[in-house]
């Protein structure tokens, strides 16, 4: 759902596709019920009815016939709700298990210290955080967050209209902080000026630094963005970051 639908999901849209695929099976779609479906779907709410439940396996269906039509397209969907299974049950997780801490640092993916950061917290991987080492210099962090949180908005914002969304979705940036300062309203100032830069927002570094992150990590996850393509847009902006003179620290 978030793959076919997050780029330009509006719940008008969302729930006439809904709609017209229960309906295919022989039932009729109550608007509660499309409602939790669209919940389920796109905020991981684990609140839905088995009612609800019973519609997820004809709308897999539609959608793997419609959008996910080869094997291995089929495959990495698999593969990626695998994934995601086991992000959000370390995103349940408040601090690294003993047994993570001593975590061997990975050999693919992003080049940079900071790269790999991004993707760990992307990943929700606390035991991969805690083995990486710091990035030393904070000016060359901040260049590869920038772009790598402007390149992945641009995915999830990809019309002037889509960005009536804006306020939605920092809403959830907001609510998955762990920092009070990162309010709502920041959070949309920061996707905005991200988005079409105009005036300097005036935020400690530090700040500034977790609500971008805040808002990649939103945005990849609202995408449902394989790791790949998560490796993909990291990758970029390091070379980005690199060309434009910032000098990143490479992975040991």
């Amino acid at each position: 759902m978030r793959r076919t639908f997050s780029r330009e999901a509006s719940d008008q849209r969302v729930s006439v596709y809904l709609e017209g695929v229960i309906n295919r099976t022989g039932r009729s779609a109550a608007d509660l019920q499309v409602a939790e479906l669209i919940d389920l779907a796109f905020n991981s709410s684990s609140a839905a009815s088995r009612n609800v439940k019973g519609d997820i396996l004809p709308i897999l269906a539609n959608l793997v016939q419609s959008q996910f039509p080869s094997g291995e397209q089929c495959a990495e969907l698999v593969r990626a709700a695998e994934s995601r299974a086991d992000r959000l049950r370390r995103k349940a997780r408040k601090r690294p298990t003993v047994a993570g801490l001593g975590s061997a640092l990975p050999t693919s993916g992003p080049r940079s210290v900071v790269g790999q950061i991004l993707k760990a917290q992307a990943s929700y991987d606390r035991e991969l955080l805690s083995a990486l080492p710091d990035e030393e210099s904070s000016e060359a962090a901040a260049e590869l967050i920038d772009r790598a949180t402007a390149a992945v908005l641009r995915e999830r914002f990809p019309s002037p209209s889509s960005v009536e969304l804006v306020p939605k979705f920092a809403a959830r940036v907001a609510k998955s902080s762990s920092d009070v300062r990162l309010d709502e309203i920041l959070a949309e100032a920061v996707v905005r000026d991200a988005l079409l830069p105009q005036s300097a927002i005036e935020l400690p570094d530090d700040l500034m630094l977790h609500a971008k992150i805040m808002t990649f990590v939103q945005a990849a996850e609202d995408l449902g963005l394989y790791s790949r393509e998560i490796d993909s847009i990291i990758s970029a902006a390091e070379r980005a970051a690199e060309n434009a003179g910032a000098r990143l620290k490479a992975m040991p």
